[in-house]
């Protein structure tokens, strides 16, 4: 018998079909909607309107809580399809003029990034926030170190990199959608897009 779930998403994908003029939903964490916000005239448009959902929580694609996801792994869940795009590594960042050398700024989400410093540098954090986007502002503001992804730190000329590379936080990315999803013409499109920023942007090759 059918069960009640894959009569929902029947019904879901059915909607997501007739309803081409819907925006198209695009979920990634704090730092990957930053990138794109950033990059929004490489990006292009569609002729269909983009909502962007800044969660660092994993939105469920299945249910149509989002259209196109931006991972930190492969998706293991069923109906899904993803395409791998690069590879994001971290580094602890400060001002070169901070007040306070030996302070750290914590986030109190749970995002690897954020557990590492509670981890790591638990007595020597002096800042925490709710929100990973207050990191960047109070690094730029001298408060202390932070740990950013490279292809965001690396891209404020205020800040310097304080140590290496922290492997243990470095991630594969992956774009994920539903494999019904996919064959819609201006869901791919967007893909494709995403995809090609990604892809050619020396950004996310920069480690040292």
């Amino acid at each position: 018998a059918e069960t009640i779930e894959q009569r929902f998403l029947d019904i879901t994908r059915a909607f997501s079909r007739r309803n081409a003029s819907a925006p198209i939903r695009v979920s990634a964490g704090t730092w990957m909607t930053w990138y794109l916000a950033r990059n929004i005239e490489k990006l292009g448009v569609t002729d269909r309107s983009i909502v962007f959902s800044a969660v660092e929580e994993v939105q469920n694609i299945g249910r149509r809580e989002a259209l196109i996801g931006i991972r930190n792994r492969r998706p293991s869940e069923p109906g899904l399809a993803a395409r791998r795009t690069k590879t994001v590594a971290f580094a602890p960042y400060s001002h070169p003029n901070a007040v306070r050398k030996s302070d750290w700024i914590a986030a109190t989400v749970n995002t690897p990034s954020a557990i590492w410093v509670r981890a790591n540098k638990r007595d020597q954090i002096r800042f925490e926030v709710t929100q990973p986007r207050s990191l960047l502002d109070l690094a730029l503001a001298g408060a202390g170190h932070v740990v950013l992804p490279c292809f965001v730190g690396d891209a404020h000329t205020d800040l310097v990199r304080t140590d290496d590379v922290i492997e243990e936080l470095s991630h594969e990315q992956w774009l994920v959608v539903h494999g019904d999803d996919r064959k819609l013409p201006e869901v791919r499109a967007t893909i494709d897009k995403i995809a090609r920023l990604i892809g050619s942007d020396r950004a996310f090759d920069t480690k040292r």
